[in-house]
């Protein structure tokens, strides 16, 4: 009893103390407790917003460079393709000379002669190959030349003639090698370039993803660093609280350490968190630029997360339609069928029809050499007809069971791709629900750590607890604040898987590719 009494006169004694100013103390702070409000990222840079950074990183990206000499590769395949139906003009020209010994039958005789040939070459789209030449050759020697003209014998001291020629050529193919079949080179460079364009856009999108992600990242670090900050102001004021309280010998030597400890951590968890932001930035900053990782960063401006979520079956069937992956297997299938085609064409056996008909003519004079080719009796034709078959035809057997298994195979994977795309759109799917029910239930665990901390600060003010447990209601805090800002990242890098497996994102950003690069020059990115 008279403990319990002693007790009492102890704690009476103290209450007074605690209201009454000690001589040389300082009074006991009376504040209202320090708010616990997270101050936003500030900067002087301009806001930065993420379909800025989206253009930056589709104009400045090393991959999309890339990928756009890739493009511009598989584009010039198809003039090549082209120009196998292109005409070709052949210009050949010869001289030569002979000349005998003084001790030959026929001494010290001179010659020379001078040869030239002009030709032209079209390939139908048929098969048919046609030809056109014309020759001119002259011949010149110090050799005596007896003609006789009119019953007239003329000497000439020398010798002079010209032979002219004009031809024309045809060759057909008859099985092998005729018709459509001839312009399948064609086709398969369209469909090359068509695959290339597919994935350029493919890489775009994934440079679209991961500048969000990076974009995402960022603005969560930051947020993580606010409150990181805002912890650290109320520890440092917990810590004067309790250095006050300690000089009014309100609270103990624990007390003060407990406090000194707080804010030590909280500076701690700045540091990692200012390195975190920094790292942040530098990831995007690769993303957008080149070489400028000094480049500062103004606000980031995240909009809010739509509230309609897309279902499976349009996400699926806008997948089918925009993927960039599913659209290259689906020309790659063309490509093969193209190829089987070919091999089907080979299976036959080379049957060619070849017509050719001449024109001759010669004369001491070049004019004359050519207006007598025209005569008559000077005129020839040649008609003729080639067949080709290899016995058992085994490569072409070989060649033509490889492709309708090509063909088989990527309409299997076509199947395949189809079905991954399926389970991959459910599963993003129901992430996204997931993490929009884990950022409502986050919300809820920090308003709940908010009212917690501050019913703590209410009783510690009284008297009724310790620094110790404010702290650990102020971690809670802090905890809690850091899973909202995890649980809200995780559902924006959801939303942008989803909207990376339906290939949407160039849509949503209203971006259109430029698919076009001129004389080696790299292409950008318009945006609407």
């Amino acid at each position: 009893m008279r403990r319990a009494l002693a007790c009492a006169v102890v704690l009476g004694v103290a209450v007074a103390a605690a209201q009454v100013p000690l001589a040389r103390s300082p009074p006991t702070p009376k504040s209202a407790p320090p708010s616990s409000d997270v101050t936003p990222f500030e900067s002087n840079a301009e806001p930065l917003t993420l379909g800025e950074c989206i253009r930056r990183a589709l104009a400045n990206n090393f991959e999309i460079e890339l990928q756009q000499h890739d493009l511009a590769i598989a584009q010039d395949e198809l003039p090549i393709a082209h120009s196998l139906f292109y005409p070709v003009i052949s210009l050949d020209g010869a001289r030569s000379t002979d000349r005998t010994s003084k001790d030959a039958v026929l001494p010290d005789l001179r010659s020379t002669g001078v040869n030239s040939r002009l030709g032209f070459t079209q390939r139908l789209w048929t098969g048919t190959t046609i030809t056109l030449g014309s020759s001119l050759d002259r011949y010149a020697s110090n050799q005596p030349f007896t003609s006789i003209s009119g019953g007239t014998l003329t000497t000439n001291p020398n010798s002079l003639s010209y032979t002219s020629g004009l031809t024309l050529g045809l060759a057909q193919p008859l099985l092998k090698g005729f018709g459509g079949v001839n312009t399948i080179p064609i086709r398969q460079a369209e469909i090359t370039a068509q695959i290339a364009e597919q994935t350029y856009e493919d890489r775009a999108l994934d440079v679209i993803r991961r500048t969000e992600v990076a974009y995402f990242v960022l603005t969560g670090a930051r947020d993580q660093l606010a409150v990181f900050r805002t912890s650290h102001t109320l520890a440092e004021r917990l810590l004067k609280e309790a250095e006050a309280r300690h000089t009014a010998g309100m609270a103990t030597k624990i007390d003060l350490l407990e406090g000194r400890v707080g804010v030590a951590n909280a500076r701690l968890n700045v540091l990692q968190a200012e390195n975190v932001v920094r790292s942040s930035e530098d990831q995007l900053l690769m993303l957008i630029g080149r070489f400028a990782l000094e480049t500062p960063l103004g606000p980031t401006l995240v909009d809010e997360v739509p509230e309609a979520i897309p279902s499976e079956q349009d996400s699926y069937a806008q997948a089918l339609e925009h993927q960039p992956a599913i659209r290259s297997a689906r020309a790659a299938l063309e490509l093969t069928r193209l190829q089987l085609a070919l091999a089907k064409d080979d299976l036959k056996p080379s049957v060619d029809l070849g017509l050719t008909l001449g024109l001759a003519g010669d004369d001491r004079s070049r004019d004359r050499a050519f207006s007598s080719a025209f005569a008559p009796e000077r005129s020839a034709w040649q008609a003729g007809l080639s067949i080709t078959y290899p016995l058992g035809r085994v490569g072409e057997k070989a060649r033509f069971r490889q492709a309708t298994r090509a063909q088989t195979r990527d309409e299997l994977a076509i199947h395949k791709l189809e079905q991954d795309v399926l389970v991959a759109v459910r599963e993003s799917v129901r992430s996204v629900r997931t993490n929009e029910e884990a950022v409502k239930i986050a919300s809820l665990a920090s308003n709940l750590a908010q009212e917690q901390y501050e019913a703590e600060r209410v009783r510690y003010r009284s008297g009724l607890s310790t620094s110790r447990r404010v702290l650990e209601a102020q971690k809670d805090l802090e905890s809690a604040r850091v899973a909202e800002l995890q649980a809200k990242l995780d559902l924006r890098t959801a939303l942008s898987t989803l909207y990376r497996i339906e290939g949407s994102s160039l849509r949503r950003y209203g971006i259109t590719l430029d698919e076009s690069v001129d004389n080696g020059e790299r292409a950008g990115s318009r945006q609407r």
